[in-house]
């Protein structure tokens, strides 16, 4: 999301092409930041053709989801429609506290208040019709993104109310109060709770019905390095919990299912990033980045340069913060090499099955460039550049503030919908 400020008025939008200009001195400067793309090393960029559109609103929350422009300012919810530029509708959503976070789960709208309303409205996408409202904020997700567990502190008690409920009715699906010293996690298909001190109870994620219950010996203590904060997680079907042995920090994993040991590898949950990538495990760190088999433990491959990991089919991606934007390159699943280097770009989470998304990289000249990524193919589309335009969000489509204020929004033709 891209916090703009307040709307002032919701009038419709105006989408067009951008027109053809002459060939200028600006032009050349364009070509010359193409030239400087390619020679940082980037995979070779395609032409395409971008849509802008501008929505006359001097400063907003903003941010894109299937079918339309969200803003948002306090209370208020707008929603413009993407392509087409024209307001769907525009709604109140009264609250304690201003509306403070929202994001799209499939076609509902999800809005969380701020901390002196702890609350989730959840609005149609398509009609702005409020669904349900329940107390308490999103803490997991579903697998399909069907349902979501709420977790509600209630000021002054020492327990905590999780609630799962379905997205498009909001009916409660099961519910769970705990201590406030307990520690949730959720895995593939999984609600893990562990309470102080080596009790854990596994439930279906679900229908909350409980799978396992067992003790696990609690994490290392007064190990060099070793932190409570990051010392247990879920990852997939695994449980990893940190220990200190023949002087080094390692992980041990447990099976979710049956809560007994599966492996221990040298990883150090304090220091390193561990994520799900199927039946891998992505393992990254500021001086490298490893891939560990998900059921043995066992390293298939590693890499000494940096770089954040993320299973996208059938390649891996690799994110070098070192630089800004993060230089992207796609990872062979088997061996690590670099099939392509697609350059630094900043890119939008959630991208398509079929791997393209959006992206956005600062042109030298000023403005954004903006562009499609096929992540799988290691392809990248340029589909044009932005003079008048900064803080550019990318997601299915791309926001940006314009230099007058107002929201510009731009995509590439051929989107559903389009005129």
């Amino acid at each position: 999301m891209i916090d703009l400020g307040v709307v002032r008025d919701a009038p419709e939008a105006d989408w067009r092409s951008p027109p053809v200009r002459p060939r200028t001195r600006r032009w050349i400067a364009a070509a010359a930041a193409v030239a400087a793309v390619l020679a940082a090393g980037a995979a070779e960029p395609v032409r395409g053709r971008l849509v802008e559109m501008t929505v006359p609103v001097v400063a907003a929350r903003a941010f894109a989801g299937p079918g339309g422009l969200y803003l948002i300012d306090g209370d208020t919810i707008s929603k413009y429609e993407v392509p087409g530029g024209r307001i769907g509708w525009r709604v109140s959503v009264p609250q304690k506290g201003r509306a403070q976070t929202a994001f799209m789960v499939g076609e509902m709208l999800l809005i969380m208040a701020d901390q002196f309303d702890s609350r989730t409205v959840a609005i149609d996408g398509e009609t702005g019709e409020e669904r349900w409202r329940r107390a308490g904020v999103p803490v997991f997700m579903g697998d399909d993104e069907d349902m979501a567990v709420l977790i509600d502190r209630r000021p002054g008690t020492a327990s905590v109310r999780y609630e799962a409920v379905e997205i498009a009715t909001g009916a409660v699906l099961w519910e769970l109060t705990g201590d406030e010293g307990d520690e949730v996690f959720s895995g593939t298909g999984r609600f893990v709770r562990w309470s102080l001190p080596d009790r854990v109870e596994v439930r279906d994620l679900g229908t909350g019905r409980v799978l396992t219950i067992g003790t696990v010996q609690p994490p290392a203590d007064g190990g060099p390095g070793l932190s409570g904060d990051w010392d247990r997680r879920v990852v997939g079907d695994l449980l990893l919990v940190a220990r200190y042995r023949d002087g080094k920090p390692v992980a041990e994993a447990y099976d979710l299912e049956r809560l007994v040991p599966r492996w221990t590898a040298d990883i150090d949950l304090t220091l390193e990033q561990v994520a799900d990538c199927g039946d891998l495990l992505c393992v990254d760190h500021s001086t490298g980045a490893r891939v560990l088999e998900a059921d043995t433990g066992r390293v298939r491959w590693s890499r000494d340069q940096p770089g954040l990991l993320e299973r996208v089919g059938p390649v891996i991606l690799s994110y070098d913060h070192s630089q800004q934007p993060a230089r992207i390159r796609t990872l062979d699943l088997a061996d690590g090499h670099v099939r392509a280097d697609l350059g630094p770009w900043e890119i939008g989470w959630g991208h398509d099955d079929d791997g393209r998304v959006m992206a956005t990289q600062t042109a030298r000249e000023g403005g954004s460039w903006i562009a499609e990524i096929d992540l799988i193919e290691g392809r990248v589309r340029i589909l044009g550049v932005t003079h008048d335009a900064f803080e550019c969000q990318p997601g299915r489509v791309v926001i940006c503030k314009r230099l007058d204020g107002t929201i510009g929004v731009w995509y590439p033709t051929g989107l559903t919908g389009e005129p």
